[in-house]
């Protein structure tokens, strides 16, 4: 689906998504990433959201959730709201399981 903005992608993605998949990428992925955590957060989806960690990628990113949980900036709960795999066949296993 071609798009002119982020915020029509995004819109897009939200009324279309079953489950949301964050693979290894840049600044952009790390924005949508962000921002369908605060959905899950908020309440506004229930999809799952799988967070690929190849290689470590995400690592960096685990450490400053925990930061953000250790400085009181967010709940632990929240932590819940993602499923970290390692490889592609992990997230097939995940929808498998859970019917998705």
């Amino acid at each position: 689906i071609m798009t002119n903005t982020m915020h029509e992608r995004k819109s897009i993605m939200y009324d279309k998504a079953s489950v949301f998949v964050a693979l290894p990428g840049g600044i952009g992925t790390l924005e949508e990433l962000m921002e369908v955590l605060t959905w899950k957060q908020l309440n506004q989806i229930k999809s799952k959201i799988f967070i690929l960690n190849v290689d470590n990628y995400w690592e960096n990113l685990f450490k400053l959730f925990d930061d953000l949980v250790y400085n009181e900036f967010m709940k632990k709960f929240n932590l819940t709201n993602y499923i970290e795999v390692r490889s592609v066949l992990d997230i097939e296993k995940e929808i498998k399981c859970q019917n998705l």
